[in-house]
């Protein structure tokens, strides 16, 4: 069958095709200057979201879970969405699918969304052991640049148990891109840590 389309309408329809296809990749694999996630001292640098996974989303390119934050007032909890890596990336720390379950009870440490009020770039977290029988893991946001901040994080991860996947240095990660370190604790480790480490950890600092 002859095409009715001229050549350049043709053109003109498969440049709109490819644009549109473009437009909505980097919609979905977007950069972290949606978040405050340079200064941790600006508005939104590093909030602590404390609650239980209501939703896990193992995907690509972003993977996320949402945490639901009680009300203090007695009404309808604030459910905060917290992205992370890619499926990919996240194998590569050691994570599985079975990482974060619905149920956990767990405490974040996010870049909040410049656009939403509860959205944000997971930068540490904290999963509860089950039962108090149970180790807790502690997964701290870490870069091997020297820099004084990432000083405490590493003397925690070095202190204690290191989660199965877990190096301090990985050369197939993108230079410069920060990984995660993951340690267990139990109870009392957990306990002793936010003692010893709470005032330079916002994630071992106890709640107010």
């Amino acid at each position: 069958m002859k095409s009715t389309m001229h050549a350049p309408r043709a053109a003109r329809f498969a440049a709109a095709t490819v644009l549109g296809a473009l437009a909505g990749a980097a919609a979905a694999h977007h950069s972290d200057s949606l978040y405050f996630v340079d200064d941790r001292s600006a508005d939104g640098g590093a909030v602590r979201v404390e609650g239980t996974i209501s939703r896990v989303r193992w995907i690509n390119p972003h993977s996320e879970f949402f945490v639901e934050v009680p009300n203090a007032a007695g009404g309808e909890p604030t459910v905060w969405a917290i992205e992370t890596d890619s499926v990919n990336q996240l194998r590569g720390l050691g994570w599985d699918d079975k990482t974060l379950e619905v149920g956990d009870k767990v405490v974040a440490v996010v870049s909040k969304s410049k656009f939403d009020d509860t959205a944000g770039r997971l930068r540490d977290l904290l999963v509860y052991g089950a039962t108090a029988a149970d180790a807790n893991a502690v997964y701290l946001e870490f870069k091997g640049d020297g820099k004084p901040e990432w000083a405490a994080p590493y003397e925690v991860y070095r202190k204690h148990t290191a989660c199965p996947g877990t190096v301090p240095f990985d050369a197939e990660r993108q230079p410069g891109k920060e990984t995660l370190l993951c340690a267990h604790l139990s109870a009392a480790e957990l306990e002793a840590a936010k003692s010893e480490f709470g005032a330079r950890v916002l994630l071992l600092r106890e709640s107010k």
